[in-house]
């Protein structure tokens, strides 16, 4: 199997303007963890900003603007739903 990880950068807090706002990193083994990871970001105040799937060290595809914020929408649905 492949080694696969999933890496967020976000941000704390959102700040205006975005310019000055602190980035983060932080990796997790699956998308799923991400996505949770991501929801309850965003309901302290944080903004995910995208998640960069990286394949045995070498990037491989990146979640970013209209799809992460649907798919953030339907971890939280899940959540919601459990």
């Amino acid at each position: 199997m492949a080694n696969v990880s999933f890496v967020l950068n976000y941000t704390k807090t959102k700040a205006a303007p975005p310019a000055r706002a602190i980035e983060y990193e932080k990796s997790f083994p699956t998308l799923d963890a991400a996505l949770k990871f991501c929801v309850q970001l965003i309901e302290l105040g944080g903004e995910a900003l995208y998640i960069i799937k990286v394949v045995r060290g070498v990037e491989d595809e990146v979640f970013e603007g209209e799809a992460l914020v649907r798919s953030i929408k339907r971890q939280r649905n899940r959540q919601e739903a459990a």
